[in-house]
């Protein structure tokens, strides 16, 4: 009832988490053929749909539908449910869609950062000290 309601007031609907089996049928149609249509259709012509989690969280055939047919005002994708995205998918030809690539972080910045945090794992392994971002504890704990 309250996604329901938030749905009917919103402008922005943003999704922006994990792709778990309880997040699979968000605004998915798999377990009732109407619900994804239903819940996207309840947003204002004047709504924008973001989808920054995972693409199986949203039945791509309803949001199409809704974007085919203008009942909302766009959208913004950087995920599908089919990745690589298929380049047949509709969604790459409609004018009411900005698509980009799935790279939150691909900065330079973040590169370097990446870098210099596994290159001080390496060096801290190598004079015996525990990594700062150990996987498996479990491991360091059996090898010492």
């Amino acid at each position: 009832m309250v996604v329901r309601a938030a749905l009917a007031s919103v402008v922005l609907v943003g999704l922006l988490f994990a792709f778990v089996y309880p997040t699979r049928t968000f605004l998915d149609q798999r377990d009732d053929t109407n619900r994804a249509r239903a819940q996207l259709a309840l947003l204002k012509p004047t709504a924008f749909f973001l989808n920054m989690a995972r693409g199986p969280v949203v039945d791509e055939a309803a949001l199409i539908e809704v974007l085919k047919a203008r009942r909302i005002a766009g959208a913004g994708i950087d995920v599908f449910e089919q990745e690589p995205v298929d380049p047949a998918n509709p969604l790459l030809r409609l004018d009411n869609v900005i698509v980009t690539p799935h790279a939150l972080c691909w900065t330079d910045q973040c590169f370097h950062d990446i870098a210099a945090a596994g290159l001080k794992s390496i060096v801290d392994v190598s004079l015996g000290r525990r990594p700062l971002h150990l996987v498996n504890p479990q491991a360091w704990k059996s090898a010492a």
